[in-house]
C-alpha cells in the first residue's frame, strides 16, 4: 500500500500515475542485482533487426508510440526509496524518441565498426530505473532503402517471449499509419493481473511441490562447455553444439 506522502513523491518524480502495483519475485531480483550488482548492463537487452526496403521514419516513430500507449510496461518504470516495498509505476503517457544515426556515406568496414562500438556504448549506458520508458530506439541508415533497427530496453520490463508481441504491434500500427488509418492499438491486459495472481498462490504448496519433484537429486546439472569465469571477467563469447 501507497500511502498519499509516498504517492506525491512518486508523481514528483514520474510525473503523472496510471497505476502502482508489486514486483514479482523475478523482477524483485532484476532490480536488487541491478541496483547493488557490480556488473553494470547484466539486464539490459538488445535486438537488432535488418530492415529493407523504403522506411518512413517519422511513421516508424509513431508506429512506437503507439505500442507505448497500448502497453503499459512500456511505460513503467520503478520506485523503491520512497516506499517500504519496491513498485512498479505506470505513467500515463510517455514520449517516445527515435534516435537517427546516418551512415550512408561510410563503407561497410566503418560501418561495422560504428556499429560495434554504439551498440557497446548502449549497453553500457545505464538505464534510470525510476524514468521510463526504460527501452531506447534507434534507426541507422546504411544505404538508401537499408536500415537498421537497434531496440536497447531494459530486462526488467520484457523477456523473450514478449518482444515478437510488442514488434507485432509496431508493425500493425506501421502500416496502418502509413495507409492513413489511426493506429488504433488494443490497450494489452495489465500486468497488474498477474502480479495479483501471483499474490494468492500458495507458496508452502509450491514449495512442497518442487520438493517432490527435486526429490533424489544431490549436485547441479551441468551444462555442455560450462567454464566458470574468472572475477571481473565480463567478456562474451558464442558456442554452437
Amino acid at each position: 500500500n501507497v500511502n498519499e506522502r509516498q504517492l506525491a513523491q512518486i508523481q514528483r518524480t514520474a510525473g503523472p500515475v496510471e497505476d502502482l502495483y508489486p514486483l514479482s519475485p523475478m523482477q524483485e531480483g532484476m532490480l536488487f542485482h541491478s541496483l547493488y550488482g557490480s556488473d553494470s548492463g547484466i539486464y539490459t537487452t538488445q535486438l537488432i533487426c535488418e530492415l529493407n526496403g523504403p522506411l518512413n521514419k517519422d511513421i516508424f516513430e509513431k508506429a512506437w508510440q503507439a505500442a507505448a500507449d497500448a502497453h503499459a510496461v512500456l511505460r513503467t518504470g520503478f520506485e523503491w526509496e520512497a516506499v517500504e516495498e519496491p513498485v512498479q509505476v505506470v505513467r500515463r503517457l510517455v514520449k517516445v524518441r527515435l534516435d537517427l544515426q546516418d551512415w550512408k556515406s561510410l563503407d561497410r568496414r566503418e560501418q561495422e565498426e560504428n556499429l560495434e562500438n554504439y551498440l557497446r556504448r548502449e549497453r553500457e549506458r545505464e538505464f534510470d530505473l525510476k524514468q521510463s520508458p526504460l527501452m531506447r530506439l534507434a534507426l541507422v541508415r546504411r544505404a538508401e532503402d537499408e536500415s537498421l533497427f537497434i531496440w536497447t530496453s531494459h530486462h526488467l520490463l520484457l523477456d523473450g517471449w514478449s518482444l515478437p508481441i510488442v514488434l507485432r504491434d509496431v508493425l500493425t500500427a506501421y502500416n496502418r499509419l502509413r495507409r492513413g488509418e489511426q493506429a488504433s492499438l488494443k490497450p494489452e491486459r495489465s500486468y497488474r493481473d498477474y502480479i495479483t495472481w501471483i499474490k494468492k498462490q500458495d507458496l508452502r504448496a509450491a514449495e512442497s511441490s518442487w520438493r517432490r519433484l527435486l526429490k533424489g537429486f544431490k549436485s547441479p546439472t551441468p551444462l555442455p562447455n560450462h567454464q566458470i569465469p574468472a572475477p571481473g571477467d565480463s567478456q562474451h563469447a558464442e558456442q554452437q553444439i
